[in-house]
Formats: structure tokens, sequence, C-alpha cells
């Protein structure tokens, strides 16, 4: 989160192969933080973090106020954020392809499932999935290895699939009406020779809502306390979500630093891990070194959890061997 506009404004200011269609985006976007500086004075936005600047833009378009800025002008730059946000996605993540030029997950993807899927083998354990993420990392990685997953998007969860919960939205969901409709992956290859190639599956979503009002996207949500106004599209995931939290032996929360100003997680969790299951564990997975995301969540849980509480401090691929230790151990 801390660099990601670090890398927007490389693509944009490199004239980056993607943004060619979104570059009035990026100088809107950016024009918009300039703007947002000049409330230093009176506060304190951290106009570094995305998390902070999409949080800033959302209460602007909800107040209606950014400087002498008219409401739909507001709007223009919500819109714009989000395309900043999903076409930086596109040309940062990239996945590697193999020799007939058909895309592959990453390989710390795979790892992952391969580990989640022995854990489940010979443990018998059941997986489901709780991301803030909106790329298509895990997604794809489960498609390629034909594990059946679902968004929970519908009140009734498919009883044969892995629940794949993505709390703020995905690039990959379009809106038909109030609905929200996922783009399946399909078929999809790179040009053969190349190592790597993007999945722009947000902008095709977008390219398409131009031409076709049916369908729209993709469905970003801000990673602030207040979602109301998404209650309707998402509830059905957020309910799911609850529902895992509340039948969990085994919670893991993998580079989730729980920010001060997501209080949206601390009720989530509150609420939706109050159930019947014994929790056994709750193991937080961090590179960060000061200790300042394990005190935050030793002062989330309760005191039950405290002494199922772990902390490792690793970044994700490096904290795979020990999760799948974890899991094998009863």
């Amino acid at each position: 989160m801390a660099d990601f506009l670090d890398r927007a404004e490389d693509l944009y200011t490199t004239k980056a192969a993607g943004t060619e269609h979104v570059r009035a985006d990026f100088e809107r976007v950016f024009a918009a933080i300039a703007e947002l500086q000049g409330i230093h004075a009176k506060s304190y936005l951290d106009l570094y973090n995305i998390e902070d600047v999409f949080g800033a833009v959302e209460m602007a378009s909800t107040l209606g106020k950014l400087g002498n800025r008219s409401a739909n002008a507001i709007r223009e730059i919500r819109q714009s954020l989000v395309k900043v946000i999903y076409t930086t996605l596109e040309c940062c993540v990239h996945f590697p392809l193999g020799a007939q030029g058909d895309l592959r997950p990453h390989e710390s993807y795979k790892r992952f499932l391969e580990f989640m899927t022995n854990a489940a083998a010979k443990a018998g354990h059941q997986f489901a999935y709780i991301t803030f993420n909106y790329d298509l990392c895990l997604d794809f990685a489960m498609h390629h290895r034909r594990i059946r997953y679902d968004y929970c998007l519908e009140k009734t969860p498919k009883s044969d699939a892995t629940p794949l919960l993505k709390l703020h939205g995905s690039i990959n969901w379009g809106q038909s009406g109030a609905r929200i409709v996922p783009e399946p992956f399909g078929s999809r290859v790179g040009i053969p020779g190349q190592k790597y190639a993007i999945l722009p599956m947000g902008t095709e979503l977008n390219r398409r809502s131009n031409s076709d009002r049916k369908s729209g996207g993709p469905v970003i949500v801000p990673p602030t306390w207040s979602k109301s106004r998404y209650r309707t599209q998402l509830a059905n995931v957020w309910a799911a979500a609850a529902q895992q939290l509340s039948e969990a032996q085994n919670i893991f929360v993998i580079g989730y630093s729980l920010p001060e100003t997501d209080s949206f997680f601390r009720y989530l969790f509150s609420l939706g891990s109050q159930g019947g299951a014994r929790l056994r564990r709750f193991v937080v997975v961090n590179p960060d070194e000061g200790e300042r995301v394990e005190r935050r969540f030793r002062d989330m849980v309760g005191r039950g959890v405290l002494e199922r509480f772990q902390m490792i401090y690793a970044p994700f691929v490096a904290s795979l061997e020990t999760i799948h230790k974890i899991l094998l151990n009863p």
C-alpha cells in the first residue's frame, strides 16, 4: 500500500503500455492529491498511501466537498481513482507464461495452494479464503489448479466450492443492474516467446461498460470503515465471511496490518467470530519487525484467543512452510 502510488506515478511518467487510454485519469488523480496537500495545515493525511487517498476521495464524494470542485467533478475523480487502481495492478502484476504462451499462476500462490491441498488431504482441513485484495493472483491460481471456488455473491453459497471472499471487490467484478457479475477467466494466452503477460480484466470490463450499459465495473470498494453504500451489493459476501469466521478452528491472517482506519474488519471479526467452534489457533503473518501489527491484533482479540495467538514475522512466501507445518500439527 505504501508504494502503490509511486508505482502508479512511474507508469504514468514512463507512458507504460496499458496506460494509453487512462492517462487523463492519472492526471486527474494526481491533481486531486496535490490539492489535498492544502489540508495539512488543519489535518493530517498520508497522501503517499493509496488507502488514505482512496478513503479521502470516497468521503469527499459523500460530502460533495473537495476544495472548489463541484460534486460531479468529485465523482469523476473517484471514477478516475478506480481506473488508476486497476490499471496499476494490471500493469505491475505479471503472470508467467508457459511454453505455448499460456498464462501460469505466480509460483508463490502455486506453492500456497499445494500446501493447502496437502493439509486438506493429510489433516482433513477445509478452507475458506477471505481477502481485501482487488487483484487476481489467488483467483487465477485456483482457476489454473481447477479448484472450484465461489465468490459467494449470491445469497445461497455453492456447497461444493471453496469460498473466496473478496470483501473490497475485485477487478474482474462487473455490474448488471444491482447484481455483481464476475468475469470468467476463459482461455488466457500471451505472446509465445515472452516470459510474462498481464490480466487486463478491469480494463476489459471498463471498455465494455462504455458500449454496453448492462455491464459496468470493476467493483472496487475503499478500505475505509464506512461501506454502507455497498451494503446491498456485497452483503452476501460479508455475511459469508462472518459465517466462516464463526465456524473456523484455525485463523491465519497473512499480510494484513489491521490499519487503524479500518474498523470494518474489527467489527467483522468481533461479531462474526461469535459461534460454537473452538478456536485452536489465531496466527498472524507479517514482516513488520516493529511489533506495531502484533500489538494491534493483541488489542483486538479476546483473552481466550490470546492464549492461542501466534505471530510469525515473515513475508508471504517465507511463511508458507511454517503455515503448512502448523496445519499438519493436530
